[in-house]
């Protein structure tokens, strides 16, 4: 009984350092949005707001100060789209190197390994001097090919794994019934490993939403800004540096990753088990 109190005791321990080690700099960014600047230099930094001021949230909002809207619509729409259709060609890139009898799958399977892996900062000049030739210059196009194109590695090495682990009996049993194979793909495959697409997804949508290099290569008006800029571009806000603006516009961002993340958990923590076990 004494052992079981022990763990018990030390399980609660961990949880609460674990916690508090997580959730602290989400705390710290909360209060310093709301708190004046002459609160936010002390030592040690206060734990409560002594005053609270909503001034940031108003600057943040206010076009004039600072185009978070618009910088923040951007990267939605950025992320949405690339995460939308590098996940659906990865659903039939990953199938066909999977199932379908493709000659020379083992090596595109080991090159798209090799391209997840390679850093961005590696193609960054190639991919400057296409999007040059292409005339797609300081225009949202350009994100969208580049989010879509450095994002599709990482859906068809994730959704490979998911499809192999499923058992093959199920669309065998499918195909002698009479179902195509696009019919066995859409009616049978994609059902089953759903929470796996969602989870999917969501990781592509976070990479492109957060991403910082290409859009600074490739963009140079301010209208076609994304948020990682916008924020680059708060560190010159004014005549000096704002943390409380900055921990503003911080806490809003993440607001929206924690609504999805929220709604999606169960089918992310499905679907990131889901391959861990074959058959």
């Amino acid at each position: 009984m004494v052992k079981i109190n022990r763990e018990f005791i030390s399980s609660v321990i961990g949880i609460i350092l674990v916690s508090v080690y997580t959730l602290l700099p989400f705390y710290e960014m909360i209060i310093s949005s709301i708190m004046p600047g002459v609160y936010q230099f002390r030592f040690p930094p206060p734990l409560f707001p002594e005053k609270i001021t909503f001034e940031y949230y108003i600057d943040l909002f206010n076009p004039r100060e600072f185009p978070f809207v618009r910088l923040f619509t951007n990267s939605i729409f950025l992320a949405s789209f690339s995460a939308t259709i590098s996940t659906t060609l990865g659903i039939f890139g990953a199938y066909s190197l999977v199932r379908l009898p493709v000659r020379g799958k083992k090596v595109i399977s080991k090159l798209i390994v090799v391209c997840y892996l390679m850093g961005g900062i590696l193609i960054a000049l190639p991919l400057y001097q296409i999007i040059l030739t292409l005339g797609l210059y300081d225009t949202l196009r350009s994100l969208m090919l580049t989010y879509t194109m450095t994002t599709l590695p990482l859906t068809i090495f994730f959704l490979a794994n998911f499809f192999r682990s499923m058992p093959i009996e199920i669309e065998e049993a499918s195909l002698i019934d009479g179902c195509s194979i696009p019919k066995v793909l859409l009616m049978i495959v994609i059902p089953i490993t759903l929470p796996s697409i969602v989870s999917v997804f969501y990781f592509a949508f976070v990479t492109a939403f957060n991403e910082y290099l290409y859009a600074l290569l490739f963009l140079n008006t301010a209208e076609n800004y994304t948020l990682p800029i916008g924020f680059f571009m708060l560190y010159q806000y004014g005549e000096e540096f704002s943390w409380g603006l900055v921990n503003a516009a911080a806490t809003m961002t993440s607001i929206p990753i924690i609504l999805v993340f929220s709604y999606l958990e169960k089918y992310l923590i499905k679907g990131m088990t889901m391959g861990a076990v074959k058959g």
